[in-house]
């Protein structure tokens, strides 16, 4: 949770907890535990991540989400 929050940046994730009406904390929780699973479920045979540029490509997909 700690390390989404770093990648996608603080004021983004508070952002995203106001709008779900949560605290940062389960936010935070929530996206790291969700996004591993929307790649896992989108991908085939493991290259979506690779598509997107990697971890670093995937936190700026992520950030865009929560612009």
């Amino acid at each position: 949770a700690e390390q989404m929050t770093e990648v996608i940046g603080k004021d983004k994730v508070e952002d995203f907890a106001k709008n779900l009406g949560v605290n940062v904390a389960d936010a935070s929780s929530g996206l790291s535990e969700m996004l591993p699973q929307l790649i896992d479920m989108s991908s085939r045979g493991g290259k979506l991540l690779e598509s997107l540029g990697g971890s670093s490509g995937l936190a700026g997909l992520a950030s865009k989400f929560l612009k």
